[in-house]
């Protein structure tokens, strides 16, 4: 069986605390054709001697020089990367065992697909309480002008980044939901029901640290994609607010379906059967309130409760 080759490209700047974790996450990987590559700015913290045994241990390709952001590092690794399916894992962020399998898999066998993402778990670092996202199927105008993927599981075929070319290095925090949106004028994109990575959510995330800088890059980000102004504007993102509460509340419902029929009748969840048959501990109490509406738009929070290293180490059961 030939298997694609999947190139990942991981950029850091002095965060050796949360790059070991993502090195492991990519090295323990269930899939036996994965590069990983690692772009580093030029840290001082001690990164670079674990890049070297990483190097040695896991065979991480990497380079250490100054950059002038996350993105252009992003484009060094892409351009360094020899994969047929690309993708980036920031250091705060994880991958579960099976991630490159089912992005792999899926792409192998949808081959009119460009472009794999799911859904999403995120994992408070400092007390092991997480939750899940669950995310729709793609549809660019809704995406332009409300919504986001789950960028640690976006998978990528090498066309797009044939003809795209890589992430705009003008921008400083939002880039990945600029290509994307681009991406969807000319690719497919699928949505896979499976939980695909972990974002790690710490006080040092550009997006709490530069909150109001990161949603300003957003919102102009939006508008030069086509997002609507003005009345209609307002209309359609009233009708994408709508559209979320209900299909994360339907998603939501299915998810605790199958976690009942695993759980309980002891048969295997159709859906995000590798998440529900791993050892992450997922309380049916919290699934069931995600049915009820909630105006915080904080479905899913809490569902989940892992410590990092479980999470990190998280494995199919037989």
């Amino acid at each position: 069986m030939t298997h694609l080759r999947v190139s990942i490209v991981t950029p850091s700047l002095n965060r050796r605390r949360f790059l070991e974790r993502a090195i492991r996450s990519v090295a323990e990987q269930g899939y036996p054709n994965v590069e990983h590559i690692v772009v580093d700015g030029g840290s001082t913290d001690g990164t670079l001697e674990l890049l070297g045994d990483a190097a040695e241990r896991y065979g991480v390709r990497w380079i250490s020089e100054a950059d002038d952001g996350m993105y252009q590092a992003i484009n060094k690794g892409l351009a360094m990367a020899t994969g047929d399916v690309l993708a980036y894992l920031n250091t705060d962020d994880l991958y579960f065992p099976w991630s490159v399998e089912i992005a792999a898999s899926s792409l192998a066998e949808h081959p009119d697909v460009d472009a794999i993402y799911g859904d999403l778990a995120h994992l408070d670092t400092e007390t092991g309480r997480g939750g899940l996202r669950l995310y729709p199927p793609f549809r660019r105008g809704y995406l332009v002008r409300s919504a986001f993927i789950g960028q640690p599981t976006v998978f990528w075929r090498r066309r797009i980044l044939l003809q795209m070319g890589g992430f705009d290095e003008r921008l400083r925090y939002v880039a990945d939901c600029d290509y994307w949106m681009r991406a969807g004028r000319q690719f497919r994109f699928l949505k896979l029901d499976e939980v695909m990575a972990i974002d790690g959510v710490h006080a040092e995330t550009l997006r709490t640290t530069h909150a109001a800088a990161v949603f300003a890059e957003l919102r102009s980000v939006r508008v030069r994609n086509g997002a609507a102004q003005g009345r209609r504007g307002l209309a359609l993102r009233v009708l994408d607010l709508m559209y979320y509460a209900l299909h994360t509340q339907a998603a939501f419902a299915r998810l605790m379906v199958e976690w009942a029929r695993h759980r309980v009748f002891s048969r295997r969840p159709r859906r995000w059967c590798r998440f529900l048959e791993s050892d992450a501990r997922i309380s049916g109490f919290r699934l069931l309130l995600c049915l009820i509406p909630d105006r915080r738009r904080r479905l899913g929070h809490g569902v989940v409760t892992w410590q990092p290293s479980a999470a990190r180490r998280a494995r199919v059961s037989s």
